[in-house]
């Protein structure tokens, strides 16, 4: 079973390594995304993740999170825990899914986007919090244990 203080600290460990912004990127060294971070976590914990494709627009397509659902199952906003995958959107249009992140113990996020160039922890502020779409849970993670 997975631990979520184990998936907060292998995110943190790309913080503190100051891991790079690199769309489609899948790497410790050469930068990740978004994505690309989630499946570091995964990989570092021998989680059974489907490799999502690293061929995906920058512009949201609508496609994100059926990718995503192969690996990890949707949960309630309101019965999200630290370790669960928060989804925003990007697009006021389309409202399509275009980023994910990692909640931390108190609730901010572990991502990697584009304008932080890197990966970055932060609180969920406001311009974040409005574009919460959904929420994804590792398959087999446990109950959070402060």
């Amino acid at each position: 079973m997975i631990n979520r203080h184990d998936i907060i600290a292998c995110a943190r460990r790309l913080v503190e390594n100051r891991v790079l912004y690199l769309h489609g990127g899948r790497s410790w060294t050469n930068g990740v995304d978004c994505i690309g971070m989630l499946a570091l976590v995964a990989d570092q914990l021998n989680y059974p993740y489907s490799d999502l494709s690293t061929g995906y627009s920058r512009r949201p397509d609508g496609l994100l999170l059926s990718r995503m659902l192969q690996a990890v199952d949707a949960v309630s906003i309101t019965d999200a825990l630290p370790g669960d995958i928060p989804v925003f959107w990007f697009d006021r249009e389309t409202k399509y899914p275009q980023h994910v992140a990692i909640y931390n113990e108190t609730m901010g996020i572990i991502h990697c986007h584009s304008r932080a160039k890197r990966v970055v922890e932060t609180s969920l502020e406001v311009g974040w919090a409005r574009r919460l779409l959904a929420v994804l849970r590792f398959r087999g993670v446990g109950e959070w244990q402060p």
